[in-house]
């Protein structure tokens, strides 16, 4: 279902929008990963993760 759902969204959505979606799925996935170790991330984890964040609200900010 979930690549269903994929596929639907990358169709209708601009690429720059897609990336979006690829980047919030990776960080999603590393608080889980972290959350299901019980370990918190070491300082570069945490850097990589506030980049993508950033840089997803850097795309949110370009399509207004």
């Amino acid at each position: 279902m979930a690549a269903v759902l994929w596929n639907v969204a990358s169709r209708r959505l601009s690429p720059s929008l897609a990336g979006q979606l690829v980047v919030s799925e990776t960080v999603f996935a590393l608080l889980y990963a972290f959350a299901w170790r019980g370990e918190w991330p070491v300082t570069a984890q945490w850097l990589a993760a506030v980049l993508f964040v950033a840089g997803i609200l850097a795309s949110i900010r370009a399509h207004r």
